[in-house]
């Protein structure tokens, strides 16, 4: 089970990693969207609209790179987190029903509970 609960941290790390990208890569296409425009009112909107995305995928992604780095070090508060954020995975179908449902099924079986209290904790 230990393997699982490596996967799950690292699957975690991804998926937020490639949030945290698509976040900027909305920022700087809306962003520069808005100054190839030359609009005075579009640059105002498209830029912030790229900042309320980019700190909007910033938020999100957060709390699962902190659980999964927790998760590496098979710290309990780690998995607690994960646990959340699976959970709040689960209707970004396919990839975060599949990703938040493989973290709960890991994370829930009890050998990987004794994982996180079998003094590595």
């Amino acid at each position: 089970m230990e393997t699982h609960v490596k996967i799950v941290a690292i699957l975690n790390l991804i998926l937020s990693g490639m949030m945290l990208l698509a976040g900027l890569i909305i920022f700087v296409v809306l962003v520069s969207g808005g100054l190839l425009s030359g609009d005075k009112t579009a640059i105002a909107v498209t830029s912030g609209l790229g900042v309320f995305f980019a700190i909007l995928f910033l938020v999100l992604s957060i709390p699962a790179i902190v659980g999964a780095i927790g998760t590496l070090k098979y710290k309990n508060w780690g998995r607690i987190l994960l646990i959340i954020v699976g959970i709040l995975n689960l209707p970004g179908f396919p990839v975060g029903t599949a990703l938040g449902a493989y973290t709960l099924w890991v994370l829930f079986q009890k050998e990987s509970e004794l994982l996180f209290t079998d003094g590595k904790s």
